[in-house]
């Protein structure tokens, strides 16, 4: 899990924008099977889900809206033991 408070702003105090990233986790796993006695074939799948938060404020009133992002992690890769 990754929690952090990372903003990006545009505008003023009457009339301007911010988006937040409010938290991110992910959550993955992998098998592998041996294709010589030093390498190792794998695949990787998990799940992420991104939180972000943004407040819009135009002449002097501020809306806030949240969304959750969420995805599909896929990976592979060939891990070589020296």
């Amino acid at each position: 899990m990754n929690l952090s408070d990372i903003r990006f702003a545009t505008g003023n105090a009457t009339d301007g924008s911010e988006l937040r990233k409010r938290r991110e986790w992910t959550l993955a796993g992998r098998i592998g099977t041996p294709i010589t006695p030093n390498a190792l074939l794998y695949g990787k799948v998990g799940y992420a889900n991104l939180q972000l938060r943004e407040d819009q404020t135009v002449a002097g009133v501020t809306t806030s809206a949240k969304e959750d992002l969420d995805g599909v992690l896929l990976g592979a890769g060939v891990g070589i033991r020296f």
